[in-house]
């Protein structure tokens, strides 16, 4: 009998392409040999390639979410009527695994990781293996309330330069340094308090898109709400973005996702009606923005029985193309709608819930 580890490299790259992500981690500790031809480019394009075609082929969406201080990679399927839409292909396994994970940040495939206890951050790539720990200076006492992007500075020769922006806003501390790859440093960006209009709430999470990251912003002097963006390139903060309603903080939640990697879409949730709505852009720079003329979804909740449905902080998956958004609330609850209106609950199956899910869409990559 021939042993697998002893196959031509081309029969072993070709088998190997075909393993589920899930069972990659398996496949580097079965002896050396496999384990330098899984973290191969070539290797790791075929398998990415592979996995994107057979997504795409059942009409699946692959997903990362964060629960129980552990990064996941669920696959939807809204038109699965035999089973649950969702199901979990596996947990991604960091450098170290004894390390928990509090927050989560992704942009083009490269995840940044922040532990439980602030004191740590690790950039990684789920796919390839590929990772890096990065030290930082911080005091003690603003540990927790420190904000995080991830995205990159555009190339023209295609090969982006990525970034980590750190900041924090408040009474005793106003502070932004970026850390790049390309020189394993930081840096003081000099931005004053008097040039941002606006201030980014702490416990609002951004969403990265084509290397900038999108935040919801209030302003200083009123009450008004709109978007912002960072600008990895020119390493600056844009002007305010207009939203496509008006938002009372009183009665009103946002939250904000991604459509594949070229819109924004945001969701409102307004208490008093208990209606559900969520607008895509049709165009979405760092400096302007634009809304479709039409809402995507607009959904009355009041008729599912929804028990105890806490969407403050919730995030949510919207397919343009298959007309369904997924929205995940703080009670471990996935809710499948239909821009016809039909609402699916499905309960996450997984462990026990010890931190807020987050979820947004995954397409593999091969940087870092």
């Amino acid at each position: 009998m021939t042993n697998m580890s002893n196959l031509p490299r081309k029969i072993a790259e070709e088998i190997l392409s075909r393993v589920p992500v899930k069972c990659l981690r398996a496949v580097r500790l079965t002896c050396k040999k496999w384990n330098t031809l899984s973290k191969d480019m070539r290797f790791i394009t075929k398998h990415v390639d592979r996995a994107k075609q057979e997504a795409a082929k059942k009409k699946e969406f692959m997903l990362i979410m964060m629960i129980n201080f552990r990064v996941y990679l669920m696959h939807v399927n809204v038109h699965n009527n035999v089973g649950p839409c969702m199901r979990c292909e596996g947990k991604f396994t960091s450098l170290d695994e004894l390390v928990d994970i509090n927050r989560v940040f992704l942009s083009d495939g490269l995840l940044l990781s922040i532990s439980k206890d602030c004191t740590k951050l690790m950039a990684w790539n789920p796919y390839s293996g590929k990772s890096r720990w990065i030290e930082f200076e911080s005091s003690p006492d603003l540990m927790e309330i420190y904000m995080y992007a991830l995205g990159y500075e555009k190339s023209n020769d295609s090969c982006n330069s990525y970034k980590i922006l750190r900041f924090v806003e408040n009474r005793s501390c106003f502070e932004y340094k970026i850390y790049d790859f390309n020189y394993d440093s930081w840096r003081v960006l000099d931005i004053s308090l008097y040039d941002k209009i606006y201030k980014i709430a702490h416990h609002k999470r951004g969403v990265s898109l084509k290397g900038n990251t999108y935040w919801f912003g209030k302003s200083r002097y009123g009450s008004d709400v709109f978007l912002v963006c960072f600008d990895f390139t020119s390493e600056s903060f844009g002007p305010p973005l207009s939203l496509p309603f008006e938002y009372s903080s009183a009665s009103s939640v946002l939250s904000l996702s991604r459509v594949r990697e070229e819109q924004l879409a945001v969701m409102l949730l307004r208490f008093g009606e208990f209606t559900m709505d969520i607008w895509i852009t049709t165009r979405i720079e760092p400096s302007a923005v634009s809304w479709n003329s039409e809402v995507f979804l607009a959904v009355n909740l009041r008729q599912v029985p929804f028990n105890g449905i806490r969407f403050e902080g919730a995030s949510f998956f919207i397919d343009e193309e298959e007309s369904f958004v997924v929205v995940f609330d703080n009670n471990s609850i996935a809710y499948i709608v239909g821009v016809d209106g039909t609402i699916k609950k499905e309960y996450f199956k997984l462990s026990k819930r010890l931190c807020c899910p987050i979820a947004c869409s995954y397409v593999p990559s091969l940087v870092l």
